[in-house]
């Protein structure tokens, strides 16, 4: 039985937390304000609401393992 793409490539996989949307734009601007010595909170706070609205913060707080590439 041959596997499916989203089942070999799990960022094609919709249910996948590795899944990428094809709007998901890396050049997309999600917080304005750049951190700085005075803003920690605020931009941390914010870069926080960002990664958790596309699903992604799981990445950077160390909850899931990186995807290792198995090819």
């Amino acid at each position: 039985m041959e596997l499916s793409r989203s089942e070999i490539d799990p960022s094609q996989n919709l249910s996948s937390l590795y899944y990428l949307h094809y709007g998901e734009n890396t050049g997309l601007v999600f917080v304005l304000s750049p951190l700085n010595e005075n803003n920690y909170h605020i931009w941390s706070r914010n870069m926080k609401r960002a990664f958790l609205s596309k699903s992604k913060l799981k990445f950077i707080d160390g909850s899931i393992l990186k995807l290792m590439n198995h090819t």
